[in-house]
Protein backbone atom coordinates (compact mmCIF):
# COMPACT_ATOMS: atom_id res chain seq x y z
CA UNK A 1 0.00 0.00 0.00
CA UNK A 2 1.64 3.37 -1.01
CA UNK A 3 1.79 6.34 1.65
CA UNK A 4 -1.00 7.99 0.24
CA UNK A 5 -3.58 5.16 0.73
CA UNK A 6 -1.83 4.58 4.39
CA UNK A 7 -2.83 7.88 4.90
CA UNK A 8 -6.49 7.72 4.06
CA UNK A 9 -6.95 4.74 6.09
CA UNK A 10 -9.58 5.55 9.25
CA UNK A 11 -10.88 2.08 10.22
CA UNK A 12 -10.19 2.78 14.23
CA UNK A 13 -8.90 -1.26 14.40
CA UNK A 14 -6.32 -1.10 11.22
CA UNK A 15 -3.07 -1.22 12.68
CA UNK A 16 -0.48 -1.44 9.48
CA UNK A 17 -0.52 -3.42 6.11
CA UNK A 18 2.62 -5.16 4.16
CA UNK A 19 2.86 -5.91 0.70
CA UNK A 20 -0.57 -8.23 -0.15
CA UNK A 21 -1.96 -8.22 3.25
CA UNK A 22 -3.32 -5.72 6.24
CA UNK A 23 -3.02 -6.02 10.04
CA UNK A 24 -5.84 -5.20 12.05
CA UNK A 25 -6.84 -5.50 15.89
CA UNK A 26 -7.95 -9.21 17.22
CA UNK A 27 -10.49 -10.41 19.19
CA UNK A 28 -7.66 -11.51 21.46
CA UNK A 29 -6.44 -9.46 23.55
CA UNK A 30 -3.21 -7.21 22.49
CA UNK A 31 -3.11 -9.80 19.34
CA UNK A 32 -3.51 -8.66 15.68
CA UNK A 33 -4.84 -10.87 12.81
CA UNK A 34 -3.55 -10.97 9.40
CA UNK A 35 -5.80 -10.68 6.37
CA UNK A 36 -3.51 -12.21 3.35
CA UNK A 37 -4.93 -11.34 0.06
CA UNK A 38 -4.41 -13.11 -3.35
CA UNK A 39 -2.82 -9.71 -4.58
CA UNK A 40 -1.93 -6.15 -4.03
CA UNK A 41 -5.02 -5.13 -5.77
CA UNK A 42 -7.70 -7.50 -3.85
CA UNK A 43 -5.95 -5.50 -0.83
CA UNK A 44 -6.24 -1.96 -2.58
CA UNK A 45 -9.66 -2.74 -3.36
CA UNK A 46 -10.46 -4.11 -0.04
CA UNK A 47 -9.03 -1.31 1.65
CA UNK A 48 -11.25 1.49 -0.40
CA UNK A 49 -14.18 -0.40 -0.01
CA UNK A 50 -13.66 -0.60 4.14
CA UNK A 51 -11.19 0.53 5.73
CA UNK A 52 -11.20 4.13 4.56
CA UNK A 53 -14.42 4.90 6.64
CA UNK A 54 -13.85 6.11 9.82
CA UNK A 55 -16.40 2.98 11.50
CA UNK A 56 -15.03 0.18 9.27
CA UNK A 57 -18.25 0.58 7.27
CA UNK A 58 -19.78 -3.25 6.64
CA UNK A 59 -16.18 -4.87 7.19
CA UNK A 60 -17.29 -7.88 9.17
CA UNK A 61 -13.95 -7.71 11.04
CA UNK A 62 -15.18 -4.20 11.76
CA UNK A 63 -18.78 -4.94 12.89
CA UNK A 64 -17.49 -7.79 14.86
CA UNK A 65 -15.26 -6.11 16.85
CA UNK A 66 -17.67 -3.39 17.79
CA UNK A 67 -20.12 -6.40 18.86
CA UNK A 68 -17.49 -7.15 21.09
CA UNK A 69 -16.64 -4.30 22.74
CA UNK A 70 -20.64 -3.68 22.96
CA UNK A 71 -20.55 -6.90 25.11
CA UNK A 72 -17.97 -6.14 26.88
CA UNK A 73 -19.61 -2.84 27.92
CA UNK A 74 -22.95 -4.61 29.46
CA UNK A 75 -20.90 -7.36 31.01
CA UNK A 76 -19.09 -4.10 33.09
CA UNK A 77 -22.11 -2.52 33.25
CA UNK A 78 -23.87 -5.71 34.91
CA UNK A 79 -20.93 -6.01 37.09
CA UNK A 80 -20.93 -2.57 38.26
CA UNK A 81 -24.86 -2.78 38.86
CA UNK A 82 -24.17 -6.04 41.22
CA UNK A 83 -21.28 -4.59 42.77
CA UNK A 84 -23.65 -1.68 43.58
CA UNK A 85 -26.23 -3.70 45.02
CA UNK A 86 -24.38 -5.76 47.35
CA UNK A 87 -23.19 -2.84 48.40
CA UNK A 88 -26.50 -1.72 49.06
CA UNK A 89 -27.33 -4.59 50.41
CA UNK A 90 -24.31 -4.49 53.26
CA UNK A 91 -25.57 -0.66 54.10
CA UNK A 92 -28.93 -1.85 54.94
CA UNK A 93 -28.05 -4.43 57.07
CA UNK A 94 -25.55 -1.96 59.16
CA UNK A 95 -22.89 -3.91 58.22
CA UNK A 96 -20.59 -0.38 57.29
CA UNK A 97 -18.74 1.61 60.39
CA UNK A 98 -20.11 4.90 60.65
CA UNK A 99 -17.87 7.53 62.33
CA UNK A 100 -19.91 9.64 64.84
CA UNK A 101 -21.20 12.71 64.03
CA UNK A 102 -19.38 15.65 64.43
CA UNK A 103 -19.84 18.52 67.09
CA UNK A 104 -22.13 20.79 65.36
CA UNK A 105 -22.40 23.44 68.17
CA UNK A 106 -22.30 27.48 66.71
CA UNK A 107 -22.91 26.15 63.43
CA UNK A 108 -26.32 26.98 61.01
CA UNK A 109 -25.99 23.59 58.85
CA UNK A 110 -25.18 21.39 61.76
CA UNK A 111 -28.55 19.99 60.52
CA UNK A 112 -27.43 19.00 56.74
CA UNK A 113 -24.08 18.04 58.02
CA UNK A 114 -25.65 15.40 60.31
CA UNK A 115 -28.28 13.98 57.44
CA UNK A 116 -25.46 14.03 54.94
CA UNK A 117 -23.02 11.86 57.10
CA UNK A 118 -25.96 9.40 58.22
CA UNK A 119 -25.74 8.21 54.51
CA UNK A 120 -22.88 6.26 53.55
CA UNK A 121 -21.66 7.82 50.34
CA UNK A 122 -20.95 4.46 47.90
CA UNK A 123 -17.48 3.14 47.61
CA UNK A 124 -15.72 3.78 44.28
CA UNK A 125 -15.71 0.95 42.35
CA UNK A 126 -12.61 0.31 39.97
CA UNK A 127 -13.51 0.37 36.34
CA UNK A 128 -11.65 -2.48 33.47
CA UNK A 129 -13.83 -0.88 31.20
CA UNK A 130 -11.16 -0.28 27.66
CA UNK A 131 -9.82 2.53 26.73
CA UNK A 132 -12.14 3.06 22.73
CA UNK A 133 -10.09 4.02 19.99
CA UNK A 134 -12.49 6.24 18.07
Amino acid sequence: MTEKQQASVKCPFFVGSRKNSIECESFIGSAAMLTRFSDVAAMTSHVGRYCVKEDGGTCPLAMNLYDKYARLEKLAEARDRERRRLYLKDTDRGDTKKAPPPATEGKPDAQKARVSESVPAPAEIPSRSRQWRF
